[in-house]
């Protein structure tokens, strides 16, 4: 355990202290900067369509109002406005009862939206809550975590390329202990994207107090769980479920860094692939639903953000669940990491840490640098 915690410490040292990982830091504080330079030069009009086109929650409100697809389904112009469950269900049916129903939407994914809707509606007037505009506090603590969740995951993937491609001393002289030094590198990693997780969290509660006022968090949240449950948390508590959820995508983004680089022995690649992986996996998974193929449901690009479900919005897959999704990710991350192990373990390491073949002049010279550091 003594030797783990020395070796965890210098690659704490070591990732923390890399350009990469400052100027992920710096980039993160500028963003915030400019959010509150702009946010205080703004005036009221300009701050509401920043945060709603920025946020996208009143983007779902305007789609429950589009003429369009009020012709399929009068759950917002009706029920809504009258608050009436009845009407409401009368509208959407029972999938369960008569799948004949869902014809009247283009999509499975509309019908999806429409029983989320549904569900919170009725959670709604089950618990006495009613419906209120969102404050400016409320909004804005989705927008900053959707701008810090973004620069945190970009930022992990980084600092994750240059963790597992730099100097893998430690396991040169004993390889046996490689395995150990591959888990001290995820836990580095995994507490840098953390960190950013935290500061961001802190950051949104901060300055969405000081601009738009500290009382404006109370505002109570009453999201979909699926398509037939639903939950209330005011603003606080539901921001930090939601970066919960989205932290998930952190620790499955570096098994896949950490396997691409054992696999292809390039740190670009090792983060060029996750980056693409990440920026297009919406695009892809738009794409592959269209195919409607029940079994797509389990590919990576569905299941990569689970607080993607806390939402009435349509999910990535019209056929999944967050149960369903978060075993998904697990599997793949077991499967990940597994691989990354049996790769790293077995394969020759060169001093500077790449994948081939090393001298033994080399790998006791690097072990002693490393033992002095340590």
């Amino acid at each position: 355990m003594k030797e783990f915690l020395h070796i965890l410490a210098a690659e704490n040292r070591k990732n923390w202290f890399k350009k990469s990982s400052i100027i992920m830091l710096v980039i993160f504080l500028a963003a915030y900067l400019a959010i509150s330079v702009i946010f205080l030069a703004a005036d009221d009009e300009t701050s509401d369509e920043i945060m709603s086109r920025m946020s996208g929650y009143p983007m779902y409100f305007a789609f429950y109002t589009q003429d369009k697809y009020s012709d399929l389904c009068d759950i917002n112009r009706i029920a809504s406005q009258k608050h009436d469950v009845e009407i409401a269900r009368q509208r959407v049916g029972n999938l369960d009862e008569d799948n004949s129903l869902i014809e009247k939407y283009n999509t499975r994914s509309e019908y999806n939206v429409e029983k989320r809707a549904l569900a919170v509606m009725q959670y709604e007037i089950d618990n006495g809550i009613e419906s209120s505009d969102m404050t400016k506090a409320a909004i804005f603590s989705q927008l900053s975590l959707s701008v810090f969740s973004k620069i945190a995951v970009v930022g992990t993937i980084i600092v994750a390329a240059a963790a597992i491609s730099s100097n893998t001393a430690a396991a040169l002289a004993r390889p046996a202990k490689r395995g150990k030094l591959l888990t001290c590198k995820f836990i580095s990693v995994l507490l840098y994207g953390l960190f950013m997780y935290v500061l961001g969290l802190i950051f949104t509660f901060l300055l969405g107090g000081l601009l738009f006022g500290f009382d404006g968090f109370d505002y109570v949240f009453v999201e979909a769980l699926g398509t037939e449950t639903a939950f209330a948390a005011s603003a606080i508590p539901f921001t930090l479920i939601k970066a919960a959820l989205s932290f998930s995508q952190v620790i499955l983004f570096i098994s896949i860094v950490f396997l691409t680089y054992c696999l292809f022995n390039s740190p670009v690649l090792a983060a060029g692939m996750p980056l693409l992986l990440y920026f297009a996996s919406g695009f892809i998974a738009q794409i592959t639903a269209l195919l409607d193929i029940y079994s797509s449901k389990y590919l990576i690009f569905f299941n990569l953000d689970l607080s993607s479900f806390l939402s009435v919005g349509p999910s990535s897959h019209p056929q999944l669940t967050i149960g369903v999704s978060a075993i998904v990710m697990a599997v793949h991350f077991v499967v990940f990491m597994a691989l990354s192990y049996i790769l790293y373990i077995k394969r020759n390491l060169t001093a500077s840490g790449s994948f081939g073949g090393s001298s033994a002049a080399a790998a006791e010279n690097e072990a002693a640098q490393t033992q002095s550091a340590i």
